[in-house]
């Protein structure tokens, strides 16, 4: 009897142990599934006609700095400037982009320069009518040539603005016209072309196009969402929900063995992750 009873204590505690065990599987398991819950932290950059580029500049290279950032989705309207001075902002987006995935949406019309920062992401949207490219250089040299006058402070007189560009239709609505001496033309229009054979294979690379094409896409044209569609220059025509949507799909990708519990509402609804590049 004795033997009987120590027998079904062992067991008993047995199955105790088992069962402890089994529990501890359980929530192991409840455990490793909250771990896989994830979400991320995301930035939204304002790139609205920018005014202090070297300012923004450093915003978006604290943003490459932070690891907690998994994400950027940039929103961009621009007409451009010196390409000299965006190219400050597209290394540092592309210093993002090295780190993270970066989804573009183009706000509003986005030319030159500012055509150059989108090109330094993983993934372009463009609402269905925007117009973007204008991909080309030009500079304006002006020179006075009569005395100036001074009248009530003020001085006036006649000049001479000389127009440069690369890029055939660049200046396409420009009424001005060259007028320096044919060396001194020479040795800006090649500084010029060397430039813009930069911009072509800056925006070739980062868009995968044809260089031997670049005049069907660049050349200071601008084109409208469907045709820029087309010849490569975005990849997508929605809202700014759509380029939520790639971005949060690229986090995945980056991270899959991790559910994304981050959604594209929430990213629309939370106002505190933008930043806004003035």
């Amino acid at each position: 009897m004795k033997k009987s009873i120590v027998l079904f204590l062992c067991i008993m505690s047995s199955l105790s142990g088992m069962e402890s065990f089994s529990k501890a599987l359980v929530w192991a398991g409840i455990r490793a599934a909250q771990d896989k819950n994830y979400s991320p932290e995301v930035r939204i950059i304002k790139c609205i006609y920018p005014q202090d580029l070297i300012g923004a500049a450093e915003k978006l290279t604290s943003i490459a700095l932070n690891d907690s950032v998994d994400g950027v989705c940039l929103v961009i309207a621009c007409n451009g400037g010196s390409v000299h001075e965006y190219s400050m902002l597209y290394d540092a987006m592309k210093n993002i982009q090295s780190k993270k995935p970066v989804v573009v949406f183009l706000a509003g019309g986005t030319y030159s320069g500012g055509y150059m920062i989108a090109c330094a992401s993983d993934w372009i949207v463009a609402p269905t009518l925007a117009e973007l490219g204008s991909i080309g250089v030009c500079q304006e040299l002006t020179r006075y040539v009569e005395d100036l006058v001074v009248d009530d402070g003020r001085a006036t007189g006649k000049m001479n603005i000389n127009l440069f560009h690369a890029g055939s239709y660049k200046v396409l609505n420009n009424s001005c016209a060259p007028a320096l001496t044919s060396d001194q033309k020479k040795y800006i229009q090649k500084n010029l072309e060397d430039l813009y054979k930069s911009f072509l294979t800056l925006v070739a690379t980062n868009r995968n196009l044809a260089l031997e094409k670049s005049e069907e896409w660049a050349e200071g044209k601008v084109f409208s969402a469907p045709l820029a569609l087309q010849l490569g220059l975005i990849d997508e025509i929605g809202t700014i929900l759509q380029a939520f949507d790639k971005l949060l799909a690229l986090i995945k990708e980056r991270n899959p063995d991790k559910s994304i519990v981050l959604t594209t509402e929430d990213l629309y609804q939370n106002r505190s992750w933008t930043t806004t590049l003035e």
